[in-house]
């Protein structure tokens, strides 16, 4: 879901997918990825935050929630 909100340049579900993203997050040490995907985002970089999302997602093993 998270990639596919990237994909289609949609902020509104991009940033509710990094809330939910964070949540889940929070006892693995992922802040600066994090915090890296939220500026992405929060400047139309879609291409930028799929790249960050890639490894980020593999090491919370979430790639099929998001």
């Amino acid at each position: 879901r998270f990639r596919r909100s990237l994909q289609e340049f949609d902020p509104v579900a991009s940033e509710s997918c990094l809330k939910e993203l964070k949540a889940c997050s929070a006892a693995v040490d992922c802040k600066s990825a994090l915090e890296d995907l939220e500026t992405q985002i929060m400047a139309y970089d879609f291409d930028g935050a799929q790249q960050t999302l890639k490894p980020l997602s593999e090491r919370l093993d979430v790639q099929a929630k998001f």
